[in-house]
């Protein structure tokens, strides 16, 4: 099962779709309002000091364009990574294990300008109106995703939490993410009372040598 992570991102499909913002003395309130707003459309360079925003929205979807070229090369076709943010999960179904596995991308609204990973309302909602259906009843119920959901100060690159709620909610027991490239275990109860809970299970490096700054998590 593959899933997208922030390295997937297209930088130069993102950029070409924004656009400078001038800085008007009587704007500097309303745009750094705009600019801390969720999904929010502006973006600030630090390399630059200056602002932008995104001006093409379906430019700015094109920069998953190169990994759904992969996608849909690795599946041979026969699965698609859709553009569309509202869109972008997919359903791996086993029911000689009675397991059913959820692809889900956390790059929603994310690019080299805005770090930060997120999970598009629109699929929680759709996964959650899939799995009602009767041949998934009963399935042991796994998500898979990129971004971490905690991380340390000053860093800004991790997933709001508050989605893991959500994935309680469609009925996940389990979660499996990467990103931040450290073996980590998570028990997530529902907060409202209910014994429905969630385990998240983060992966370590795979690739990286014995000298990588992240460690290497696996053993031969």
């Amino acid at each position: 099962m593959i899933v997208p992570g922030n390295h997937d991102v297209s930088a130069c499909h993102a950029m070409a779709s924004l656009s400078r913002v001038d800085i008007a003395p009587d704007r500097k309130t309303a745009l750094v309002s705009q600019l801390f707003t969720p999904d929010s459309p502006m973006r600030w360079s630090w390399d630059e000091f200056g602002l932008y925003e995104i001006a093409d929205t379906a430019a700015y979807a094109e920069r998953m364009r190169p990994f759904a070229a992969f996608y849909s090369a690795f599946y041979q076709g026969t699965r698609v990574f859709d553009l569309d943010p509202a869109r972008q999960f997919d359903i791996f179904d086993f029911p000689e294990f009675d397991i059913t596995i959820v692809g889900l991308s956390s790059c929603h609204n994310n690019d080299i300008l805005n770090k930060q990973g997120a999970i598009h309302p629109g699929c929680i909602g759709a996964v959650g109106r899939f799995l009602r259906e009767p041949q998934y009843s009963g399935r042991l119920r796994l998500a898979v995703w990129h971004h971490n959901t905690e991380g340390p100060p000053v860093q800004t690159d991790y997933m709001n939490p508050g989605v893991i709620q959500n994935l309680i909610d469609c009925g996940f027991s389990l979660g499996f993410h990467g990103h931040q490239h450290r073996p980590e275990f998570l028990d997530t109860r529902f907060r409202y009372g209910s014994n429905a809970r969630i385990t998240v299970i983060s992966a370590g490096t795979l690739c990286g040598s014995a000298a990588y700054r992240f460690g290497r998590a696996y053993r031969r």
